[in-house]
């Protein structure tokens, strides 16, 4: 089990930047499993980038994994 923790600052709970990272990271989970257990937060964007995010599955080009590497995705 893994713990996200916003660092501690003066002033109150930024929620909506909370809500935020919790939809991305269970889109992003989604992404890699899409059998995952939470119902909410799961719809994904419908844009993809092909190769890189939410594109089919396969042998990257050799731009596509350049292009991964230079983002470190």
């Amino acid at each position: 089990m893994f713990f996200v923790i916003f660092p501690k600052s003066k002033g109150k709970i930024n929620v909506l930047e909370i809500k935020q990272v919790e939809n991305f990271l269970i889109q992003v989970g989604t992404t890699v499993n899409p059998k995952i257990r939470n119902i909410k937060g799961t719809s994904l964007p419908t844009w993809s980038i092909r190769g890189i995010i939410r594109g089919k599955k396969g042998e990257a080009s050799k731009s596509t994994a350049a292009f991964k590497k230079l983002m470190h995705i």
